[in-house]
């Protein structure tokens, strides 16, 4: 069973899969705002223009995690911290999203942001969770 110890352990032996695991995440975001902002936005409930902005946001952050992922090799630290806060600003801004259009999202669109917000908060909270114990006594 995997359980939050299993987790933190992984990543105590790979901290670079942080940046993957961020990476993938941040892709899929973007690639799934892409396919609603285009076919599907009336299924949300959110206009098109909104989506194709919010969906820059996890591309930038998709890029910058894999040239982390890629490139750094020490000193995981300040570029875990920066992809954590740019993930936090990413969840406020979704959330200023569901709030300024709630009356306009269908349960459809409610439920994609509710989940994807889940989400963030679990790689957020790893990502500090890794920040906070695992690099002052690792690197």
């Amino acid at each position: 069973m995997i359980n939050q110890h299993t987790i933190i352990s992984y990543f105590i032996n790979k901290l670079k899969a942080i940046f993957l695991v961020d990476s993938i995440g941040a892709f899929l975001s973007a690639f799934y705002l892409l396919i609603i902002s285009r076919f599907y936005s009336d299924f949300f409930g959110i206009n098109t223009s909104t989506l194709q902005l919010l969906t820059i946001l996890p591309s930038v952050f998709c890029i910058y995690s894999a040239c982390c992922y890629l490139l750094v090799k020490r000193s995981y630290k300040p570029f875990i911290l920066i992809i954590a806060i740019a993930n936090f600003l990413y969840c406020l801004i979704t959330l200023v999203l569901i709030f300024t259009h709630y009356s306009e999202l269908t349960i459809l669109g409610l439920s994609y942001f509710i989940l994807e917000l889940m989400i963030l908060v679990l790689i957020i909270l790893l990502e500090f969770k890794i920040i906070h114990d695992i690099i002052p006594n690792k690197v």
